[in-house]
Order: structure tokens, then C-alpha cells, then sequence
């Protein structure tokens, strides 16, 4: 299955393949394109691929070697993957040319989140240029692909650009499935609710009303019973007293007025609240701290309200080996 990958930011959808691959050895993927304008992105997506396919040759089964091969890269000769175009400068013969089975995409969601509360919202922010740009191709393309797959924040479902993607999908006669899911559904102890949304014109997915429904669950799995994995099962171990020092919270920030805006977890607990860009910069809404025994070495005396104390513990930001961090992106 040819794959083109919108919006590739660090590589979550093709290590979601790489992960569906591994589960199920019929499936292969190629990726046949990749767009993404930030450079840093560009280079850990370049870097997940590398460590993929070393951590893939690295299991074997009994008998026959590697267990799946990892989604190839296929490199058209006039662009890398993945590549800095800017999606809104490519044309409908580009497009065609990559006879994609697959879209996969998460355009920006800055239009459409919670904190963006000016008026240039929706199609009226720039950000939004370059997806209803794919969606004007979409609607004339000779070889739309037979697949999509969308992923944004919650709060898309109800834009017009929402509305202007699921017109041109009927237009092109596919069958698609709305979802409100979050990573905690499939084991993993993060609350970050994400729209999803699922377009076949090969095979209906679901009846033209339920098209319209915000399913808050996959009705082919048994979710309910999923149960959620510790935060000790993602958190490295192998961390230095260097290392445990630069993720500390300053003390004073501690002891800032806001510091009860925290979302303080434990390693026992099996939830974490969802981590935005200003993590680290602000606190309140932007993720979990993780509450840690601390090493002798590094307690020192602190001083609260006149009380002079050895500090036994520290709140620090949580630190995920990057197995991990791929799984919270996936989900």
C-alpha cells in the first residue's frame, strides 16, 4: 500500500504503520511522500525511521527470522522524506503522480483549539491554507487515494473546515467514520482526546448515519476492559543526578502562587493530562509533573514559612524513554 504522509511532523503516523505491520505481516506500507516545513521535526522523523529498523531486526521469531519488514521509504526523485514543500504549493498532477492508496494527515490544529480565541479561527487562519488546499485537490484529482486518515483536536469536528473535508469526501463517494478517542482507551495513561476521522472508497465502514456520529469508541473492539498501564512502565530508570537536576522544578517556581495549577502524578498512577507546546514554559494546562523519591546526594535545605527542612522529594517533568513517547503518539 502506497502511503503519503501530510503534516509528518516527528514520524507518529508511519511508526503507527510500522507498529500495524509488526501486528499484522500481510499489510505492507511504503512511503511513498512525506511534508513537513520544520526542520527539526524533519530530522527526528529521518532518526525514529533509522531506530525503527534496528529495533525491528533486532526481534526474531522461532523460525522465520524478522517477524514484518518496516514501512519502506521510497524516495521520487523530486523531493526527500520527508520533504519541506509546503504543502500548499503542491499541484493536483504532483499529487496524482504519487498514486497514493493512503493519505495520512494531522493538519495544524491552532485554528481550531481551545486557547485560540481571537477571531481569525477556522478557514480564517492562515494555518488552515494549506489543508483546504488538499481538499480543493482532492476534489479533482484523477487518483484520489483509496484511503484517508485525519487526526486533530477536539473542537474540529465542529469547523467549517471540517465540514468542508467531509462535503469533498462525499463528493468523491467515500464512506467515512467519525471518532472522540483518547490514548488511556488503549492502555496508554495519558488523557488526550483527539477527533479522528476514517474515509474508504473501496469498502463502507459504517451506514450513512452513523457517518454523521462522534463515535467515542470503536465498535468492532471491546475497549472497556482495556486496562491501563502504570506511569512506572514508561519512565526511565537510567537517569544520572546531572540529568534528575535539569528536569527539576525550580523551588521557586514551586512556591509561586500559581504552583497549585500543577498536575502532580505519581509513578504508580495510571493517568497523566495531555502535554502542549508550552510544557515546561507554563503551568497550568500544559501537562503533568511527576512526583520522585530524591536521590540523598541531592536533597538540600530548603525554607517554607520560617521551617527549615531537608527536601526528601522532588517534582520534576515527566521524562519518557522514547519507545514510549512513540506509543503516547500513537495513541
Amino acid at each position: 500500500m502506497r502511503v503519503v504522509e501530510f503534516y509528518s511532523g516527528i514520524g507518529g503516523w508511519s511508526q503507527a504503520l510500522w507498529q500495524l505491520q509488526l501486528q499484522n505481516s500481510h499489510l505492507q506500507f511504503t512511503i511513498v511522500a512525506a511534508f513537513d516545513v520544520n526542520v527539526a521535526a524533519n530530522d527526528v522523523y529521518r532518526n525514529s525511521c533509522q531506530k525503527s529498523a534496528r529495533s525491528l531486526y533486532s526481534v526474531k521469531s522461532m523460525a522465520n527470522g524478522p517477524v514484518a519488514k518496516l514501512p519502506k521509504l521510497a524516495h521520487p526523485s523530486t523531493w526527500e522524506i520527508p520533504s519541506l514543500k509546503s504543502i500548499d504549493q503542491l499541484t493536483v498532477a504532483e499529487l496524482d503522480t504519487l498514486s497514493a492508496d493512503l493519505w495520512v494527515m494531522s493538519p495544524p490544529c491552532q485554528p481550531h483549539t481551545r486557547n485560540n480565541k481571537t477571531l481569525k479561527r477556522d478557514t480564517a487562519d492562515s494555518r488552515s491554507n494549506s489543508f483546504l488546499h488538499l481538499i480543493r485537490c482532492l476534489e479533482v484529482m484523477e487518483k484520489p487515494p483509496s484511503y484517508i486518515a485525519l487526526e486533530n483536536v477536539i473542537g474540529f469536528e465542529t469547523s467549517n473546515s471540517c465540514e468542508q473535508f467531509k462535503a469533498a469526501l462525499s463528493q468523491r463517494k467515500y464512506n467515512y467514520q467519525q471518532f472522540d478517542l483518547t490514548p488511556s482507551q488503549f492502555g496508554i495513561p495519558n488523557e488526550r482526546p483527539r477527533y479522528y476521522c476514517l474515509a474508504s472508497r473501496l469498502s463502507p465502514l459504517c451506514s450513512r448515519e452513523e457517518s454523521e456520529v462522534l463515535f467515542s469508541h470503536i465498535p468492532s473492539m471491546e475497549m472497556s476492559t482495556t486496562e491501563v498501564a502504570p506511569l512506572s512502565t514508561f519512565i526511565r530508570r537510567d537517569l544520572n543526578e546531572k540529568e534528575l537536576l535539569e528536569l527539576e522544578v525550580p523551588l521557586s517556581v514551586l512556591q509561586k502562587p500559581s504552583s497549585w495549577c500543577f498536575d502532580v502524578r505519581q509513578p504508580a498512577d495510571s493517568s497523566s493530562a495531555c502535554f502542549t507546546k508550552a510544557y515546561s514554559r507554563f503551568i497550568r494546562g500544559t501537562g503533568s509533573i511527576l512526583l520522585v523519591d530524591r536521590p540523598s546526594s541531592l536533597q538540600e535545605d530548603y525554607e517554607v514559612e520560617g521551617i527549615t527542612a531537608k527536601c526528601p522529594s522532588i517534582t520534576s517533568p515527566l521524562k519518557l524513554d522514547s519507545e514510549s513517547k512513540d506509543s503516547i503518539a500513537e495513541g
